[in-house]
């Protein structure tokens, strides 16, 4: 009994990642309708890790990291043998992301000078990552119900 109220737990805490993802995904579109670049890479860096979190909650691993790469790489795309091509886009999504939730949120060193996020990233970037964000978030939802029989 303890192991179903447990395995109940993380299907809990996937559906709940999943929910923040899809919100994130409504807040990264609302930023880019205001040309909020930097907020837009933001929250749709937000978007993918969260929906990977939700995948790896199902997998029975929680990490509290922001890049999450080599998780996804040794827990599901190592053991999936069906989703292989999908699981390898959303992992190199994740590579491309890495280290975006830091860079968008606050000043850093860019060629040797201190930099906002709103002058390093522009609209190009922030549509890029927006698209790849929506194809993360929707590639997982479909990995869910299909595999997981979960949905939102």
């Amino acid at each position: 009994m303890e192991s179903a109220t447990r395995s109940d737990k993380y299907a809990e805490f996937a559906r709940a990642f999943l929910k923040l993802a899809e919100n994130d995904l409504q807040r990264a579109e609302a930023a880019l309708e205001r040309k909020d670049w930097a907020d837009t890479l933001f929250r749709a860096q937000q978007v993918v890790e969260k929906a990977v979190k939700a995948l790896l909650e199902l997998n029975h691993f929680f990490e509290s990291t922001h890049d999450l790469s080599k998780h996804f790489l040794e827990i599901v795309v190592r053991k999936e043998k069906e989703d292989v091509n999908t699981m390898n886009q959303i992992l190199e999504t994740l590579e491309w992301f890495a280290g975006k939730w830091q860079d968008t949120r606050y000043p850093h060193i860019s060629k040797g000078k201190v930099v906002l996020p709103e002058d390093v990233y522009g609209q190009e970037q922030a549509m890029e990552a927006f698209q790849r964000a929506h194809s993360v978030f929707d590639a997982i939802v479909k990995v869910l119900k299909k595999k997981y029989a979960l949905s939102l």
